[in-house]
């Protein structure tokens, strides 16, 4: 089980520059559909083995983060392997639909490498 960390541009290092796996969640708390998918988000991210990083980052409190990964809809889950961005989700989604869209690029990632 995956723990859901708090990221901002102090703490953000740890995934910009780290190693493995990391699922993002760019949200905003005057966001509707933020609102109303946040738990699915974190149904999924509990779901996530403990060698991937779950995290979520309010686009209000790191404006410079939002704007280095292009975050312009919200919510918007970002991927990450070792730092490098990967897949972009945005639009409000299930814990169902966010789990096959992460499936689908670390199975990718596996037949790649």
């Amino acid at each position: 089980m995956t723990n859901v960390r708090t990221y901002n541009e102090d703490n953000f290092h740890d995934i910009a520059w780290g190693e493995g796996l990391a699922v993002i969640r760019f949200f905003a708390p005057w966001c509707p559909p933020c609102r109303e998918s946040e738990a699915e988000y974190l149904q999924f991210a509990k779901k996530l083995g403990p060698h991937v990083k779950a995290g979520v980052v309010n686009v209000d409190k790191s404006p410079v983060l939002s704007t280095r990964y292009e975050v312009f809809g919200l919510p918007s889950v970002l991927v990450f392997r070792n730092g490098q961005l990967m897949k972009r989700i945005t639009g409000q989604k299930t814990a169902e639909q966010y789990a096959a869209i992460f499936s689908s690029i670390t199975e990718h990632e596996a037949d790649v490498h």
